[in-house]
Order: structure tokens, then C-alpha cells, then sequence
């Protein structure tokens, strides 16, 4: 019964959320938050206004799209995001890795019972292991503001948080209460704040593609691998060890898998900066980034229809050469 209650509860706070977010907030803001939205927007219209004539975009200010219209845009934001390479990287890597430590909190009681450790001690680990992750996304969000090396910071992140769960498996065993919490701080602490990193590289490759459908589609793949791995976990902690500490089942598919994504992350990830590009001050001839893209203006010869590099805003990509 007190399961069924905890949910009834969790249902009424959300749908509570639900209605005033969907009553209260506006579709958009009254003025662009950015630079890059305000161009965004502009384009919108220019783009419209070279397919239609004056009297029909006007007519669709007076009246608002159509079911029907919003659906092929949609459509066409999928298509954008489906063909763009680094955001399929990310999205997938994304969903594996969050729903790796989601399944890990889900089942962290099984996972720690079998080396001794009681229902209150895995309660205490998860605990930590938030606290330590809002503290690490503090300081995430304030390297972020100062250096805007988004995809840096995301490849070094993983990197050590690589480390950390090495260290994390490798001192998990019996009557090591201390270390082993003191860990799980520290992994939460460099973990954690992947989350926000990864948001603010899908926004920039994902760019002119609106963000909550960029970042919509990395959330709901996120709740299916959340469950498969969740169901996964469970069978494999049943699966007795292969040797001691930490030569476990669960622990080579926790760290294979993350291992794996790490990989992918850092070698074939190479995002670029697109809406930072025109956030900042343009500088006649080349704009430099602290993060090593630059961007020039666009030089398109007459008659190229195959100018790939280019944007919707006429401004060159160059990624880096990292």
C-alpha cells in the first residue's frame, strides 16, 4: 500500500506541473533570448517569403498553423536530426549513459547486498551520489559560462568520470563502508554534470532545430534504455561472481557499456559550435572561438548549389581539428 500511495502521489504533483506549465507559459517569449533566435526567426520569414507570396504570409500571421502544418514541420526537424551524425552520437550515447546509472540507482540495493551492505548503507550511496552530482553540475555550470568548450569539457568529463567508476568497482567490497561512500560522492560529483554538458552541445549541433525536440528525443530514449538496462541488472546481479572483488558480472557490463559510449564520445564525436558562432561578437574577416572552431563569412560562387558548409545564416562553419 505504501508503494501505491507514493505513486498515486507522484502522479497528482505532475500532472499539477503539467497543467501550469501548459497554462502559464507562453509558446515563446516576447523578444529572442539570444542572438542565434533572433536570426533563427528571421530566417524563418525569409525562407517563407521566397516560397510564398506577400499576401499569403500575411494571411497566416492573421491565422495561426494548422494541426496539419506543425506536423510536417515537425517531420522536417526529425529529418534534420536524423541525418546530422553527431547529434545520432550523442543521442545515443546520451541514452545509454544516463540510462546506465539510472538502472544502477534503480537496482542499488541488489547491487551492493550480495558484498554485505544493508538497505540503509545502498540508500546512503545514493544519496551521496546526488548530493556529490549537484555540487559537480555547480562548478560544470560555471567552467561552462567561462570557457563555452562545450564539447571539451563533455570529452574530459567522461573521461574521468571513466576513472572514477574504475575505482568506484575496484574498492567495492565487504566492510569498506567509508571509501566506497566516499566514492560514490566523487563518481556523482564528475557524472552528474554530463547531463547539463550534453544539453548545451545538443542545442549548438542541433541549431537551427528547436531544443526542446532536439533534447525531447534524447530524454525519450533515455526512459527505454532506463527500463531495459533496469531489467537487464537485475538478471545479471543474480548471475554469480566469477572471482572476488571486482571480477562480478554486473560490474564488466557496467563498466563495458560505459566504456564503450566513452569511446565513441571521444573519437567520433566532433560537434560543432553553430548557434555560439552567432552569439558572439563578428569580427570582419574571421571570428575566433575560445574553443577552436572558427567562423568566416560565407563565399558562395554563382551558380553552387552544393555549398554543404553553410547554415541557414550564411555563416561558414569550420570545425576544429580536434
Amino acid at each position: 500500500h505504501g508503494m501505491v500511495n507514493l505513486m498515486i502521489f507522484q502522479l497528482v504533483t505532475h500532472v499539477f506541473a503539467l497543467v501550469v506549465v501548459y497554462v502559464g507559459f507562453l509558446d515563446a517569449p516576447p523578444t529572442s533570448p539570444s542572438h542565434s533566435e533572433q536570426l533563427k526567426s528571421a530566417d524563418e520569414k525569409v525562407a517563407l517569403d521566397t516560397v510564398e507570396s506577400r499576401d499569403l504570409v500575411a494571411e497566416e500571421q492573421r491565422h495561426p498553423r494548422s494541426r496539419m502544418e506543425d506536423f510536417r514541420i515537425l517531420l522536417r526537424d526529425l529529418q534534420a536530426l536524423a541525418t546530422n551524425v553527431n547529434y545520432v552520437i550523442l543521442m545515443l550515447c546520451f541514452a545509454l549513459g544516463v540510462g546506465l546509472f539510472n538502472a544502477l540507482i534503480t537496482v542499488l540495493n541488489q547491487f551492493v547486498k550480495p558484498l554485505g551492505y544493508s538497505n540503509t548503507a545502498a540508500g546512503l550511496f545514493g544519496a551521496v551520489f546526488i548530493v556529490g552530482g549537484l555540487l559537480g553540475a555547480v562548478v560544470m555550470a560555471y567552467l561552462m559560462q567561462r570557457t563555452k568548450d562545450y564539447r571539451i569539457l563533455a570529452k574530459s568529463g567522461i573521461i574521468v568520470s571513466n576513472f572514477m567508476l574504475i575505482i568506484l568497482l575496484a574498492i567495492l567490497y565487504r566492510d569498506n563502508f567509508g571509501p566506497v561512500a566516499v566514492m560514490f560522492f566523487v563518481f556523482g560529483f564528475v557524472t552528474v554534470p554530463l547531463i547539463p554538458l550534453v544539453v548545451e552541445n545538443c542545442a549548438e549541433i542541433a541549431y537551427p532545430v528547436p531544443e526542446h525536440i532536439s533534447f525531447g528525443l534524447l530524454m525519450i530514449l533515455n526512459i527505454g534504455t532506463s527500463l531495459g538496462l533496469s531489467f537487464a541488472f537485475q538478471g545479471v546481479i543474480a548471475v554469480d561472481a566469477w572471482g572476488p572483488p571486482p571480477w562480478r558480472p554486473i560490474n564488466l557490463l557496467l563498466y563495458g557499456v560505459y566504456l564503450l559510449l566513452t569511446l565513441v564520445i571521444v573519437f567520433f564525436y566532433h560537434g560543432q559550435y553553430k548557434r555560439t558562432v552567432l552569439d558572439v561578437d563578428f569580427v570582419p574577416g574571421i571570428l575566433s572561438l575560445s574553443h577552436g572552431s572558427t567562423a568566416q563569412p560565407a563565399r558562395r560562387e554563382e551558380g553552387d548549389d552544393n555549398a554543404e558548409d553553410l547554415d541557414i545564416n550564411g555563416i561558414e562553419l569550420v570545425p576544429s581539428s580536434e
